[in-house]
C-alpha cells in the first residue's frame, strides 16, 4: 500500500521539490499546505500516514502547533526546516530534517517513518534526521 504524505511548507519551489522526489520514490503527496487552516482541511479530508512539516509557515503560522493538532489524527510528523527545534517537542514530532535537504535525505527520512509506521525493522537514522 502506497503511503500518504501531506507537504506543509510555505515556499512553493521547495514543496514542489520534494513532492516531485518523494512521488518518484512512490509515495502519495496527497496535499501541499502552506499554512495551519489549509494542513488541517487537507489532514481531515486525505487522512494522511505522516507529514514533513516546516516549523514557519504562512500568515506567521506555527508548524509546531499544527505537529501536535495532527497528533490526535494519528499523523507521524517529521519536521523539515532550516533550525530544528530541541527534543522539548518529541511529543509532537518523531524527527527533523534540516533544509535545504537532499533528495536521498529526504527519502531516507521518509522510509525510516514508513518503517516506524509499519512497525518493520527500522533502518538507521538517515543522515541529517534529528530523532526526537
Amino acid at each position: 500500500m502506497m503511503m500518504k504524505v501531506l507537504i506543509v511548507e510555505d515556499e512553493a519551489l521547495t514543496a514542489m521539490a520534494m513532492e516531485e522526489v518523494l512521488v518518484d520514490h512512490g509515495y502519495e503527496v496527497v496535499a501541499i499546505a502552506d499554512d495551519q487552516v489549509s494542513a488541517m482541511k487537507a489532514a481531515e479530508v486525505h487522512s494522511p500516514d505522516f507529514a514533513f512539516v516546516d516549523i514557519n509557515l504562512a500568515g506567521g503560522d506555527s508548524g509546531i502547533l499544527l505537529a501536535a493538532q495532527f497528533k490526535p489524527l494519528g499523523i507521524v510528523v517529521v519536521f523539515a526546516t532550516g533550525t530544528c527545534p530541541g527534543d522539548e517537542f518529541n511529543d509532537v514530532a518523531l524527527g527533523c530534517i534540516h533544509k535545504p535537504t537532499s533528495k536521498i535525505s529526504l527519502v531516507s527520512a521518509a522510509r525510516f517513518v514508513e518503517a516506524s509506521i509499519s512497525s518493520l525493522p527500522l533502518p538507521r537514522p538517515p543522515q541529517g534526521m534529528h530523532l526526537y
